[in-house]
């Protein structure tokens, strides 16, 4: 848990063991979908909830569509101002 925002950070191996998609596919939407962590730990990359929401969302969305025939694509969450800051 975040000590500054008290907000749950995840990991992309988190939302992959809790959605059931595979780490490969969680990672390509990640990079796809131009989704910036919100914060580093060493070499891990984590994510805010509200960033996971939407990766699990463009997942279900990928899923349902494999060819990337929507005709819109949401915007990623923008990462707060807390989150840009260094520590």
């Amino acid at each position: 848990m975040s000590q500054a925002t008290g907000e749950q950070l995840i990991t992309m191996r988190a939302i992959a063991e809790a959605t059931g998609f595979p780490l490969h596919r969680v990672r390509y939407i990640v990079s796809s979908r131009g989704v910036s962590p919100s914060r580093r730990a060493g070499q891990v990359f984590v994510f805010s909830e509200v960033q996971r929401d939407f990766i699990v969302s463009e997942l279900h969305r990928a899923q349902a569509d494999p060819r990337g025939n929507a005709t819109t694509r949401p915007r990623p969450p923008e990462r707060s101002p807390e989150q840009t800051r260094r520590h």
